[in-house]
């Protein structure tokens, strides 16, 4: 997941203000409107990245697996959903 997540960002970094720009005024709106697209595709696998960094530091540091707020053992099956998951699902779902 990491080395897609990676290569995703790499990808849409690469993209992004690489094409020229049209003339056309219209044109230029709809490359506008696009550019905002992959900007927010690229801030969200960003995002995504460092909660993946966040766990292999845990790992690293022997607590992955550690709610960050209660400390109680994440279950199992959450891990497994949401193997970044720093917090128990009833933290997770706290306001």
């Amino acid at each position: 997941m990491r080395i897609e997540l990676m290569a995703r960002h790499q990808r849409l970094n690469a993209h992004y203000g690489s094409e020229p720009r049209s003339a056309d005024a219209s044109e230029r709106a709809v490359e506008g409107e696009n550019d905002e697209v992959v900007e927010s595709l690229e801030r969200a696998s960003a995002l995504e990245l460092a909660h993946i960094e966040n766990a292999i530091a845990r790992l690293d540091a022997g607590n992955y697996g550690i709610c960050s707020h209660c400390g109680i053992t994440i279950k199992w099956a959450r891990l497994q959903a949401l193997p970044q998951a720093s917090e128990c699902i009833n933290c997770a779902a706290l306001p």
